[in-house]
């Protein structure tokens, strides 16, 4: 078991705060997933969202706009986006 420092418990917060996920860090820092959310879990309950109700009307939408042409073409990923995949889920693995 790996004693967690309040340098490390730093360490994790900026990471977090910066983007990284969990699973980044707890690679990054050798150390379990659970134990990255055990330290972050403050900072995730701070981040409220402030929500706000719609409550004006919709305007008419006329589908058949999309019939003319083919959009099957937006379903295929580029290279850098199939590298970013790539990428997404190798940080993605245990």
């Amino acid at each position: 078991m790996k004693i967690i420092t309040n340098d490390m418990i730093v360490e994790i917060n900026n990471m977090y705060s910066n983007g990284k996920s969990i699973m980044a860090i707890a690679n990054n820092m050798s150390i379990s997933p659970y134990t990255v959310k055990k330290y972050i879990k403050d900072i995730i309950e701070e981040k409220v969202v402030e929500k706000t109700t719609f409550n004006k009307s919709l305007p008419e939408f006329d589908s058949t706009v999309f019939w003319d042409k083919d959009w099957g073409s937006l379903c295929v990923l580029s290279e850098e986006e199939t590298e970013e995949m790539r990428r997404l889920w190798e940080e993605m693995e245990f």
